[in-house]
Order: C-alpha cells, then structure tokens, then sequence
C-alpha cells in the first residue's frame, strides 16, 4: 500500500541475453574494437553467432578506413582498383568495394551469398589479403597438428594471420584453438572477429546435428580432362589408379582450365 513501509515490491529485471555478451576471453579485445569505432552498432550484440560474409566485409572495410584515414572507396582508386558490380544476389558498398581490393572472392562470377558463415581458414585468407592491401608485413606462421585440414588455397592466409602478431599483447592475430589445432572448418563468430580486429562466401546446411558445413553444386561432368593420357598409360600395360574421390572440377575459360566451387560425386 502506498506509504506503507512494511510494503513488499517486486521488481521484475530483464537480464540480458548471454548470446549479446562476449566471452571473457573476448571482452578486453571487443570494448577496445568498440571504442577504436571498428564496430558497426548493429553489430555490437550476437556475439556468439557465426558471422557471415557480408558482416566481415563490413568489419574489414572499418578496419581499411580506420588505418588509412580514408573512405575504403577513394582508398580503391588510390590503390587503381576499379568497383564494379558482378553479383546478382548483393550490391552491398562495403562487398563490392572489398571485392575491388581483392579482400574477398564471390561464391561464383556471379554470386557472393552475403548471409553464408565463415569457416575460419576463409576468415584468415580475407584478413591476410586486407593485411596485404594495407601493405603489413609478418613473421613466420606458426606449425598446427591439423595443418593437413587446411585447404591449398588457405594455407598462405593461414600462416600470414598467424604470423601476425598484436603488437600490444604480442599474440597471434589469428591463432590456434587449442591442443595445437587451427580447427579450420571450424565457424568464425563475431565475437572472434572483433577480436582478430582489435589485433590486426558461400551456402551452408546442418549435417545430421554435427554443425554446419558448406555445400557446393554436384554437376554432371562432361568429360574426364586427362583421358587421353590415362588411355595411353593403360594401352602400354600399366596399371591406373585416376579420379580419385570423383577428381577435381573444372572449367574451361579463355586462360585454360579453372577450378570451380563444386564437386563431383
């Protein structure tokens, strides 16, 4: 009752969501990221989830302007990149004019899939090429016990960002996750790209409740590439072990064969 002293109260408090709050390991490096003005504000919650294309675009494009002191698009033509627009299912600035720089590829000549996570060997490459566009240099990358995990075209982005080290705190940019691994299929999360900052594309489906992986297109093949050669080593007796696993997809272009984002089953 009102005036009563003896009254009780209830106060109902909402509590945040745990999901909106870094980990401890991460909170030193996000609060500084959030006062250098490297976070977007719409960014600055969902710490735990996989961040996707379009966001780490986003992230490596604050962090071009950031060391520049200039908009990421005059940095592009100081650089005599040109922007285009090549994607059909994005025209986002910030992906567009990190595609220019050479930051990030598309999932095709044609597509880009803003909202597809990032494992962590693509987030390494896309901050070693915007580590490389700023002109930083490295050290030697570190040795990881799940090296052969990591795919062929990662391994230099790999050793670049472990090699890079946080001048303040003298640790990796992008280090290891424990027991010698670099868990390279592992999911990047925003809370770990803030992190990666303040030091310094693709389609996904959940396998059977394991997580979630990438999936590419399966198309018909239309000829195996080194027949003849195979034909030839089997006509002179010897015995021929090719196509392995389905072989490698390509394409013919202009400038010869291409490997493609897909896989033959």
């Amino acid at each position: 009752k009102a005036g009563d002293p003896k009254a009780e109260v209830t106060v109902e408090a909402e509590l945040p969501d745990p999901n909106d709050l870094p980990s401890s390991w991460a909170q030193e490096q996000v609060d500084a990221a959030i006062r250098s003005g490297l976070v977007p504000e719409d960014l600055q919650t969902g710490y735990q989830n996989n961040i996707t294309r379009e966001e780490f675009c986003r992230l490596m494009v604050m962090l071009v302007e950031k060391k520049t002191g200039m908009s990421v698009s005059v940095y592009a033509t100081v650089k005599g990149k040109t922007i285009t627009d090549p994607f059909t299912d994005t025209d986002n600035a910030d992906i567009l004019t990190a595609h220019a720089l050479g930051i990030v590829n598309g999932t095709s000549e044609t597509t880009f899939n803003p909202t597809g996570s990032i494992t962590r060997q693509e987030a390494a490459s896309m901050l070693s090429r915007t580590a490389q566009v700023l002109d930083m240099t490295t050290g030697k990358g570190q040795s990881f016990n799940d090296a052969e995990d990591i795919a062929s075209w990662a391994k230099e982005g790999v050793a670049f960002t472990s090699g890079l080290t946080d001048p303040t705190t003298g640790s990796a940019v992008m280090g290891g996750t424990g027991n010698g691994n670099f868990s390279p299929l592992d999911f990047y999360t925003r809370e770990q790209a803030r992190r990666m900052e303040e030091e310094s594309g693709y389609r996904f489906m959940e396998d059977a409740g394991r997580g979630w992986r990438r999936v590419v297109p399966s198309p018909q093949p239309q000829r195996i590439v080194e027949l003849p050669a195979i034909r030839r080593m089997v006509q002179s007796g010897l015995l021929v072990i090719a196509v392995g696993g389905g072989g490698i997809p390509v394409v013919e272009g202009a400038d010869g064969l291409q490997g493609i984002d897909a896989v033959i089953d």
